[in-house]
C-alpha cells in the first residue's frame, strides 16, 4: 500500500476530499465501516478495504507515517472519537490525524484523544481539510499552538466491584483536573464505546477513558 491519504468513513464530506486530492495525484486510500459506504467508493474505483472501527490496524505500520495523513470523517462520533485514539497508541507522535466533529466538546476531546487537528463539521469542512493537506506547514503550524501540557496523559481505569464509582453518575461526578473522552461498556462479547456521558452510570467492568494528570488520576483510582 503506498497511499499517502488514508481515509476512514466514505460520505459525502469524504467524496469532497477524495474528488479534489485525486485530481492533485495523490495516492488515496479509503477504509469503509459499513457495505453501503464499501459500495459507494467501489463505484468510484478507489482503493477500498471494508473494515470494523475496532479491527487490528497493525498494517498501517507499512506506511510512510511521516509522509501519510489521516483523516478521520465517520459520521458517528464516538467512533471518530475511539479511532482517533487508536491511531495515535498504534502509530505515535509521528502520525498526522485530522479528525471531524460536531460539537466544541467533542473537538475538545478528539483534540486530547491525538487527533493533530480537529475540523468543525460545516458546510467548509472538506475545504478547510483540503487546505490542511495541501499545506502541510499550515497543520504543524496549528499543532504548536495547540499541545498540551506534557504533564496530561491519556489513561484507562477500571471499574471494578469495590470501587468508590460504581453506579456513579458521571455527569453528577466532581472529578477536578480530569476530561472523561468516553467509557467503554463490555457487554458480553461485544466492547461498546460510549462517548455521550450525560446521566451514564458506571457498571463494573466498564473501562473509563481520561485526559489528566498522574496526580488527579489518583483521586479515582
Amino acid at each position: 500500500m503506498s497511499a499517502t491519504i488514508v481515509i476512514f468513513g466514505y460520505n459525502e464530506l469524504s467524496k469532497e476530499i477524495v474528488s479534489t486530492m485525486r485530481e492533485q495525484g495523490e495516492a488515496i486510500c479509503i477504509y469503509c465501516f459499513s457495505d453501503d459506504e464499501f459500495q459507494s467508493a467501489t463505484s468510484e474505483e478507489l482503493e477500498i478495504y471494508r473494515v470494523e472501527v475496532d479491527s487490528n490496524f497493525d498494517f498501517l505500520r507499512e506506511l510512510d507515517i511521516k509522509r501519510c495523513r489521516f483523516l478521520c470523517t465517520i459520521d458517528d462520533e464516538a467512533k471518530n472519537l475511539f479511532l482517533s485514539l487508536s491511531l495515535r497508541d498504534l502509530l505515535g507522535d509521528n502520525a498526522h490525524i485530522i479528525a471531524l466533529a460536531t460539537t466544541a466538546e467533542n473537538a475538545l476531546k478528539l483534540r486530547l484523544a491525538g487527533a493533530s487537528i480537529v475540523v468543525a463539521q460545516i458546510q467548509s469542512a472538506a475545504n478547510t481539510i483540503v487546505h490542511l493537506l495541501e499545506y502541510p506547514a499550515l497543520s504543524c503550524f496549528f499543532e504548536k499552538i495547540l499541545d498540551s501540557s506534557d504533564s496530561l496523559q491519556v489513561a484507562q481505569v477500571s471499574i471494578s466491584g469495590e470501587s468508590k464509582l460504581l453506579g456513579s453518575d458521571l455527569c453528577r461526578l466532581e472529578l477536578d483536573g480530569v476530561i472523561v473522552l468516553g467509557v467503554i461498556r463490555h457487554e458480553r462479547s461485544e466492547q461498546l464505546f460510549v462517548v455521550e456521558i450525560d446521566s451514564y452510570l458506571l457498571c463494573e467492568n466498564d473501562t473509563l477513558i481520561l485526559i489528566a494528570n498522574q496526580s488527579d488520576l489518583e483521586q479515582i483510582r
